[in-house]
């Protein structure tokens, strides 16, 4: 998590949370060795097509994300990496970031909850 977090204040890539950004979720690729992919995908899609069914277990817990965002636009942003695991598998981390605009630029985002998959 502490990669994340020195990812998001450093990289210039994750947006400020706003209203705006309320219903996206800011997707990044690490396991491309030429350099990270970045996308912005919909909250809903990530959440019915890659963590609903997953286990029974993180279903709930993304729609908790969501929902904490929606109430609080300003204080979160959803961020998902993939990572490399081994030839065949990657590991998939969806953080929920919080955001102080107070802090000084290298410690807005803190990762308040997160969840990993293998896939």
């Amino acid at each position: 998590m502490a990669f994340l977090e020195a990812f998001a204040n450093s990289s210039g890539q994750v947006p400020c949370p706003s209203v705006s950004t309320t219903h996206q979720v800011t997707w990044f690729d690490f396991v491309n060795l030429k350099g990270s992919t970045s996308l912005t995908i919909s909250m809903l899609y990530i959440e019915e097509q890659f963590w609903k069914d997953v286990n029974g277990v993180w279903g709930p817990r993304v729609t908790t994300f969501m929902k904490d965002i929606w109430e609080n636009p300003t204080a979160f942003v959803l961020l998902e990496s993939q990572f490399i695991v081994n030839e065949r598998e990657s590991s998939f981390v969806l953080a929920k970031l919080e955001y102080n605009p107070d802090k000084d630029d290298k410690s807005r985002f803190s990762v308040a909850s997160s969840l990993t998959r293998i896939g």
